[in-house]
């Protein structure tokens, strides 16, 4: 039974940095891990926790996790940056003690009786797809149904257009994309031009006579690729994006217009959220995205969908403040953000709680996002802050 081959149809893609945990030696098993690219290493205190082996792709992490009275055996870290298809244990354990279907007997062939004339069938009824509900944006490798929009179900199409006042801070800009290493134009926004209006206490930035966000998502016209940091998308990406069948589930983006309309730059946006999807699925370009998101639909002044954005900021946050490996600048940046966040929630318990631990973390150096953190503290404790 290829049962690896099994593993592969279950389970969830994620991604690791070299150095990062997947399991600790003696700790309860779990999920069991599938390395897809890359390679990782098992350590243990028996041996002065030396490395014992390495496993590379299309081997197996985490089996001693199922049968040894249930506990994992060794510690295994990711030695480079890996991705690896994590399935869940009872998933594991149905795939691997299933049994074989019976092979059944064979019949004597019956005599053929006379058929009656066959009645013309009536034609099939087209088949309707459900739409994907883009508010969860799970990595599930199961997925195969195609999406009929870009935007979610339901979701209005805003026809305002771009200021006039945008363009005296706008250049044209001729890009080659990483990944299809086509040409094409596109708006490019002129940073030594940008002047400081005011700053927001969730820390959005207000530029004079434009808003960036409008410009930040951009997007081939060719290959339908689209991320906040679209010079940095690797062959890799392209390749991550081929293999998972990107273009046959994700529909074409109609390009932006001039000026841009609000509706083109949110399609923007859920078309880099789908690649981060297909790629890496790093929850923390998810959140950077949904974040951004709900600014514009704060905006717009389109509570619930700036409701459902602000959750999904908030839980990729989260996700990627409990499982990535960071440093102590990365981790108080992110705690502001947290805590922001949850202000704006209404989770006032948590708010208190990131906050506090940025103020007390290690990283010193921003002394005006630690005084920040200082003064919502005082508003939470005063119950000011709502």
């Amino acid at each position: 039974m290829n049962w690896i081959g099994k593993l592969s149809k279950s389970g969830m893609i994620v991604s690791a940095n070299a150095g990062d945990t997947l399991y600790k030696e003696g700790s309860p098993g779990g999920d069991l891990f599938v390395v897809v690219e890359g390679k990782a290493g098992l350590y243990t205190a028996a041996h002065h926790h030396a490395k014992i082996a390495e496993i590379t792709a299309g081997s197996v992490l985490g089996g001693e996790g199922l049968y040894e009275g249930g506990v994992y055996l060794c510690t295994a870290k990711a030695e480079v940056p890996s991705r690896l298809l994590r399935v869940s244990r009872a998933e594991a354990m149905s795939i691997l003690h299933k049994a074989p279907e019976p092979k059944p007997e064979p019949k004597p062939e019956p005599k053929p009786e006379p058929q009656p004339e066959p009645k013309p069938e009536p034609k099939p009824l087209p088949k309707i797809s459900g739409p994907l509900d883009l508010t969860s944006m799970k990595a599930d490798v199961k997925d195969e149904t195609p999406v009929p929009s870009i935007l979610p179900p339901g979701h209005p199409r805003y026809e305002q257009a771009a200021p006039e006042a945008h363009n005296a801070c706008l250049s044209t800009k001729k890009i080659k994309c990483p990944c299809c290493h086509m040409d094409f134009t596109d708006a490019n926004v002129l940073n030594f031009k940008l002047k400081t209006k005011e700053m927001h206490s969730d820390m959005r930035v207000i530029y004079e006579g434009i808003e960036t966000l409008w410009y930040a998502v951009r997007a081939c016209p060719h290959c339908n690729v689209a991320s906040l940091a679209f010079d940095k998308l690797t062959t890799r990406d392209a390749k991550l994006l081929k293999m998972s069948g990107y273009a046959g589930k994700v529909p074409k983006f109609g390009g932006f217009s001039t000026p841009r309309k609000l509706g083109e730059v949110l399609e923007a946006y859920y078309l880099a959220l789908y690649c981060v999807k297909y790629t890496d699925n790093n929850p923390m370009t998810r959140a950077q995205l949904w974040r951004r998101i709900m600014w514009l639909y704060d905006d717009i002044g389109d509570e619930t969908l700036q409701g459902i954005a602000l959750d999904n900021a908030l839980e990729c946050y989260q996700d990627a403040y409990t499982t990535r490996h960071m440093t102590s600048s990365e981790s108080f940046h992110l705690s502001i953000v947290l805590g922001d966040l949850c202000t704006r929630k209404g989770d006032r318990h948590n708010a208190y709680k990131y906050f506090y631990e940025a103020i007390h973390g290690e990283d010193k150096s921003n002394q005006a996002l630690i005084r920040h953190a200082q003064d919502m503290l005082t508003e939470l404790r005063h119950g000011g802050a709502e």
